[in-house]
């Protein structure tokens, strides 16, 4: 990642509590879209976005989405399909120490667009931590992949389900963006381009009543990816007693890709929030002072980045930072948090998706094909 203290001096402004994107030296970043080396290496274990809502059809349910394998383009939608040999898991805290007490874990089986994705209920881990291992017994649902037009969804297990590929809910403009860290540009332009129009994300969603994960209404969110073994990938996932390492994590957007120096990414996302105060809040601080924070703004701004993850509370409506619907305008918001009134730098002017979003589960568009 370009160091974003480069920036034209008559232009350095500090940074958000959670502006998603930077520039990337030989590429595009965007939310956590790859974030780091592994991941850029094996798309598959990329988590692009995490997102964490109550159900728009049933306000007893939760809705928790991850997003992975970013920049899919139209004529590859048909083509793409999971890595079998990762775990995939929602974590979910249900006391507010950054532990997961709950997660939903899934698995892959079968090859290409014959994909079929098993996920387990809410259950309480086997161990907590950034090392996981399969549950067993419990509710389960399997769903067939889903490559391209509607979506095929699943319930069993108290759990309705997808997976597959769907169009990228992330919008943003990050080409203006990228013009004005570089000094070439002092505003975002009106109206905006959004640069992931026309893309997509490969998708993991479950939808589940929030009774069944228990702790009450407030809950904390994030994701993760996991492998089998050491250091490289050994064998399907859902072999009995495998233990599996987590590569990837995701929860608030875009904190590897701000705040974290590049050397350190990997390190940080193998790492569990429980950690993150301790472990980054010195760096999350140091980066926001290069930005132009006083240290009392930098204090403030990384107590609500750290712990990495989505803190929702379900008794009341979904609207950033209260969880994250796909609809929400993250960028905006994170725009106003830092630059306040300052019209030119306020608002990205791209104030909604590309695509409608569907009012049926997984509530996300059909993936572009062409």
């Amino acid at each position: 990642m370009k160091s974003l203290s480069r920036i034209s001096p008559r232009l350095r402004v500090p940074a958000a509590a959670t502006v998603v994107l930077a520039v990337a030296a030989g590429g595009l970043l965007a939310s956590d879209h790859k974030d780091g080396p592994i991941t850029t290496e094996n798309p598959a274990i990329d988590i692009a976005d995490v997102y964490a809502f109550v159900s728009p059809t049933n306000r007893d349910n939760l809705v928790l989405v991850m997003n992975v394998h970013g920049f899919i383009p139209p004529a590859e939608a048909g083509a793409v399909s999971f890595d079998s040999r990762l775990l995939y898991e929602f974590k979910i805290d249900t006391n507010g120490d950054a532990v997961e007490d709950r997660v939903i874990q899934a698995h892959v089986t079968g090859a290409g667009t014959g994909q079929t994705i098993h996920f387990r209920a809410p259950a309480a881990p086997r161990m907590a931590g950034t090392t996981s291992e399969m549950l067993s017994g419990g509710g389960m649902v399997s769903v067939p992949f889903t490559s391209t037009g509607e979506a095929r969804t699943a319930r069993g297990g108290g759990m309705t389900a997808f997976a597959g590929v769907r169009d990228d809910p992330f919008f943003f403009d990050f080409a203006r963006y990228q013009q004005i860290v570089g000094g070439t540009a002092d505003a975002f332009r009106e109206p905006g381009m959004d640069t992931f129009a026309g893309t997509n994300v490969l998708v993991m969603a479950v939808e589940v009543p929030v009774a069944s994960i228990g702790g009450g209404a407030r809950l904390g969110v994030w994701g993760t990816i996991s492998r089998p073994g050491g250091a490289r990938v050994s064998k399907d996932a859902g072999g009995g007693g495998a233990r599996y390492h987590q590569v990837d994590r995701g929860g608030v957007p875009g904190n590897a890709v701000v705040f974290i120096p590049k050397p350190q990414v990997p390190d940080y996302n193998r790492a569990a929030p429980s950690g993150d105060r301790r472990d980054y809040r010195d760096e999350v601080v140091a980066r926001l002072m290069e930005f132009g924070q006083t240290r009392e703004g930098a204090n403030r701004i990384a107590d609500m980045v750290l712990p990495d993850l989505l803190t929702i509370d379900t008794s009341r409506p979904t609207a950033y930072p209260n969880g994250r619907a796909p609809a929400d305008d993250v960028i905006t918001a994170n725009l106003m948090t830092v630059f306040g009134t300052n019209a030119k730098l306020n608002d990205d002017h791209v104030d909604a998706n590309d695509k409608a979003f569907t009012g049926a589960f997984p509530f996300l568009a059909a993936p572009h094909t062409r």
